[in-house]
């Protein structure tokens, strides 16, 4: 594998100083005084001697540190971090210079001779000096490196541009199945830290994963550069081998906050391909929003979460509606009656206890939940139905009177005794209408 170096700004700066000052010291070192050329024999050896041990301790230290700092982000992070500090040219011109000045000045310390007790290769000497100057300057921009290395914005960030077609795809087998997951890719180390960042609540690093993903993806969907093969390869691979996963271990955690950022990302990036016309892209990212959350409803009981989902699956419907992405749109719909109906069947919001009172108050919060799931639901329907009226697609239009058909039976078989059942059934009918003219 080749190794692609990258120069930060900092040595870009340092190596610019390096030559400038270099050429500005051969030109004017003839102009120099005759006593800056002439140096006691003694006190040469004796410099040039101090300058190797210490710059050999320095890059001793300085190695061993880097070390040390690449260990912990490993451990923070990714064991792929490793990979990055390689490619970075930081610690090879660091090394580079450090080693060049302690063989330069090795070699005139052993060739160093004297007339008088006054050296004769004042020339070497003062390039033996520079070179020391040179060597320690860089600890500079390192040390700035090494630092900016350790800021996980700066890691994602890194990891995030080798995200690209051919990253991906050199990845993936062509016949992905549902269970293969490789350990390889480009996404694989981002996914390694937003998991890494749940198990420590770390929301920042996690919303900072997911907003590269969504950019990188947005550059690759953007520029056109899949055809409907790739397309489903890498919607597969981002959604069932990494999103999914990174959502279990959200809904494993009972972590209400991290799953609203998942659901949101996932929104994004379906809309995001269905305003390319990337139906199969949208049609995952939907997929995944559905099925998050129902684990998460089943796991966490949490309306929150209920009301997310529902949203960012309309968002996804009503721009797949407006680019006439029917299948897209049969999807989210799917979607939105499995959620109401998985939550009315499981019963997660009846009452629990037997007291008249805590029965009163929870057969009112019942009431109420399950209103706001159904009108909910109702809304996500009429959100896609302006986009289907305004664009007069009928396929769309049917599959939205079959869907609030089915919402309609939810009501009418688990909601009867709901004080709310005939707002939710006007509402319904109300929409059948809209849509049936």
């Amino acid at each position: 594998m080749v190794l692609k170096l990258k120069l930060s700004n900092g040595f870009k700066i340092y190596l610019v100083l390096l030559v400038v000052s270099f050429i500005l010291f051969v030109v004017f070192y003839s102009y120099f005084p005759v006593w800056l050329k002439q140096t006691n024999i003694d006190n040469a050896l004796y410099l040039l001697s101090s300058f190797i041990q210490g710059e050999a301790a320095v890059l001793g230290i300085v190695v061993t540190l880097s070390i040390v700092a690449i260990q912990l982000t490993a451990s923070s992070y990714s064991t792929r971090a490793i990979g990055l500090l390689k490619e970075s040219a930081s610690l090879w011109i660091l090394v580079l210079t450090f080693i060049i000045a302690i063989f330069y000045g090795s070699w005139v310390l052993k060739f160093t001779v004297s007339v008088d007790n006054i050296s004769t290769n004042e020339f070497q000497i003062w390039i033996a000096f520079l070179l020391m100057i040179y060597a320690f300057t860089s600890l500079i921009p390192y040390l700035l490196d090494i630092l900016n290395f350790t800021d996980p914005k700066t890691i994602i960030q890194l990891l995030s541009s080798k995200i690209t077609k051919e990253s991906l795809l050199s990845t993936l087998n062509q016949k992905v199945m549902y269970h293969y997951r490789p350990s390889g890719g480009p996404i694989q180390p981002l996914s390694d830290i937003m998991i890494s960042a749940l198990m420590k609540y770390d929301y920042g690093t996690l919303k900072d994963c997911l907003n590269s993903i969504e950019n990188s993806m947005n550059k690759i969907l953007g520029n056109r550069e899949l055809n409907s093969v790739e397309e489903s390869d890498v919607a597969n691979h981002l959604f069932l081998h990494h999103f999914l996963r990174v959502g279990e271990v959200a809904v494993d955690k009972n972590d209400e906050e991290s799953i609203v950022l998942i659901l949101h990302s996932l929104s994004r990036l379906g809309i995001m391909a269905a305003d390319l016309n990337y139906s199969f892209f949208s049609h995952q990212a939907a997929y995944i929003i559905g099925e998050l959350g129902i684990k998460a409803i089943l796991k966490i009981d949490n309306k929150r979460v209920l009301d997310h989902s529902q949203t960012n699956l309309g968002l996804v419907g009503e721009n797949a509606a407006d680019k006439g992405l029917e299948n897209v749109v049969d999807w989210v719909l799917n979607w939105n009656f499995k959620i109401c109906r998985t939550v009315l069947i499981e019963n997660l919001y009846k009452p629990k206890y037997q007291d008249d009172l805590t029965i009163f108050v929870e057969n009112e919060v019942y009431f109420d939940f399950n209103y706001n799931l159904l009108s909910g639901s109702i809304g996500l329907i009429d959100g896609i139905g302006r986009f289907a009226l305004k664009q007069g697609n009928k396929t769309i239009l049917k599959a939205l009177i079959k869907n609030l058909s089915d919402i309609q039976k939810l009501n009418r078989k688990f909601n009867e005794n709901n004080k709310y059942f005939n707002l939710i059934e006007e509402e319904i009918e109300k929409s059948l209408e809209t849509y049936s003219d």
